[in-house]
Parts: C-alpha cells; sequence; structure tokens
C-alpha cells in the first residue's frame, strides 16, 4: 500500500512535511526503501508516511552502499532506538584542545538544564564529557534535528545520538526553540568583536551558512560559544594541568569588527541575554559595558598571549 517508516533511521527530520509540500503544489513523491513487506504488517504509529501520499517505491538493491544509515556506517541499532550500549562502553574522548573547551564550557549547566549543541565542538565533546562525568541524568541535551538525551555522534554525523530517550521531527524541534528556548545552548564561533557581536557562519571566502543557529540562540536563557582563541593552525600541549601553546594559529578571531552578523551583542546585552564566550586559553562574557574577560587558562601570559591577540582590548575582570 506503499506505508512507509522510518524506524532504522537515525532521525525523524521533516520527511511528512516535506512530502506534504510536495503535494500542495502537484508534485511527485518517490520512496527509496530497503524492503517491502505484507500490508498489516507495520504498526500504524510507526508508519512516517502514509501510502496514499507515495506515488511510487524503489527498492534499493544494495542497501550496505546506497541506503546507509550515516556516512560513516552502515546501521548501528543504537542510533535508531532499537538497542542500547552499555554507558561504561562509550568511550571517553581523549584530552585535546576541543575536550578543553568543551569541559570548561559545561561547568555553565546545572541540574534540571534543557540544553541544545550546535554543530562543531559543541555537539562533538560535550554529550561524551556529560557522560564521562557521569552528569547525563541531571541534564536534557537536544540536538535541532529532535534528539533526546545520549551520547551524540560527531562530525559529519551531527544530528544523531546513542542511548537517546526520546526523538520529535525536526519541525516540532525548531517550534520549541523559537517559543520557549532552551535554558542553555552551546555554539562555535568564527569572530568575536568589541560589542560582543558573533560571526559563525562566514569564514573568510566560505559561507557554511547559519542552519539552525539564529533561531536557537535569540530564545535560549544563555548562550556558550565555544572555540580556539585563534584559527588556522595553532597547535597545544597540556601537563602538570598548564595549557602550552606550541603554535598560534594564523587568523585573528578577536575582531574590531565581524565579518558578518550572526548574533547581535548589543541585542543581547540590552535584554539581559547570559552570553559566555569559551576558548581554550581565555573566557569572556557580555556584560552592560561591553566584553569582559573573566579567566585565563593556567600556563597563559595575559599581556602575550591573550591581550596582544586581540584587535580591541576588553574590560578586564578584577
Amino acid at each position: 500500500m506503499g506505508n512507509l517508516t522510518t524506524d532504522e533511521e537515525a532521525m525523524k527530520l521533516e520527511v511528512l512535511a516535506g512530502v506534504m509540500a510536495a503535494k500542495r503544489y502537484d508534485g511527485k513523491v518517490f520512496a527509496q526503501v530497503k524492503r517491502v513487506v505484507q500490508t498489516g504488517t507495520l504498526n500504524p504509529k510507526a508508519v512516517t508516511v502514509p501510502g496514499v501520499f507515495i506515488d511510487g517505491i524503489v527498492v534499493c538493491d544494495n542497501p550496505n552502499v546506497d541506503h546507509r544509515q550515516t556516512s560513516s556506517w552502515v546501521f548501528d541499532p543504537s542510533y535508531s532506538g532499537q538497542a542500547r550500549v552499555p554507558q561504561n562502553a562509550i568511550e571517553p574522548l581523549p584530552l585535546t584542545v576541543r575536550k578543553v573547551i568543551g569541559r570548561r564550557a559545561l561547568a555553565e549547566v546545572y541540574p534540571g538544564a534543557v540544553i541544545n549543541l550546535g554543530t562543531g565542538i559543541p555537539n562533538d565533546v560535550i554529550g561524551n564529557i556529560s557522560n564521562e562525568e557521569q552528569i547525563g541524568d541531571d541534564i536534557m541535551i537536544t540536538v535541532e534535528s529532535g534528539i533526546y538525551g545520549g551520547v551524540q555522534a560527531g562530525g559529519i554525523d551531527f544530528g544523531i545520538g546513542q542511548n537517546l530517550l526520546a526523538m520529535i521531527t525536526h519541525v516540532e524541534q525548531m517550534d520549541y526553540y523559537n517559543g520557549a528556548g532552551v535554558d542553555v545552548t552551546f555554539m562555535g564561533f568564527g569572530e568575536l568583536d568589541s560589542a560582543g557581536n558573533i560571526n559563525a557562519t562566514k569564514m573568510g571566502p566560505r559561507y557554511t551558512g547559519a542552519g539552525g543557529f539564529i533561531d536557537i540562540t535569540q530564545n535560549a536563557k544563555a548562550v556558550v560559544f565555544c572555540g580556539t582563541f585563534t584559527a588556522s593552525g595553532c597547535e597545544f600541549s597540556f601537563d602538570d594541568h598548564q595549557l602550552h601553546i606550541i603554535q598560534e594559529g594564523r587568523i585573528r578571531k578577536m575582531v574590531q569588527q565581524v565579518a558578518q552578523y550572526s548574533f547581535n551583542g548589543p541585542l543581547a546585552r540590552k535584554k539581559g541575554q547570559k552570553v559566555i564566550i569559551v576558548t581554550e586559553r581565555a573566557v569572556f562574557r557580555l556584560i552592560p559595558e561591553g566584553v569582559e574577560l573573566i579567566e585565563i587558562a593556567a600556563g597563559v601570559d595575559l599581556q602575550k598571549d591573550v591581550l596582544d591577540l586581540m584587535d580591541f582590548k576588553p574590560i578586564i575582570s578584577p
């Protein structure tokens, strides 16, 4: 009959919404599937798209290549809810600069907080760190794809996770972010300027686009931006609880004016939104007067490693 399920997918996304949009404008809908089963076999609650909206079915003849669950693997039931892996079987991340930034960023959460993870450092490390620190039951992690809880896959597999607690559609998730908003969102950033504006969408000649960045950051009660202090070639090491800068990045990220406005600093300051910028060597916050430097890492020289590499002078906390 054409009834379609997505039980083995790692996200719900907006499949039905896309189908409805096509039908609204007299479009055709074709579904690629792994298999066809007897009518009535599928649980009606599990049907993502009723067959009356589907014009044709293509059965994939090589699912291992052309119908993979993600770019990185063919199928893992722990990402689609058919299995759970032991929490202690999820390997902790090695100590890298991304983990250092993530650990400091995670200090901004509190029991009962509903948080969001953006692409890059937040999604790649925050969930894993919370699992390692065993605080996953104290907070609720969400990602814009519609997933709740669990430990998120990173990199090109953004938006999915193991051992999830709930999964809704992308459309419904964005309604939540645009409505009530999360308690804390963690986002990457490319540039910060003296007014507290953030550029996360244009890196040199590359326009990465906003994705859900703007929708999520506008209504979040707190925004924690995560990124290295400089970009392109920076290298670090860690020992004796200190940060050592082996090689400085070629590109400054603390600029007089950002190349593109992805987040409005003056507006955030005016409405009293909590905004923290976490880097491996320094932490800033937005206050009514501007950008305030509130922490530096052990092993870092305030003048040489921080202030001399900024195109503006921040307010410095006593």
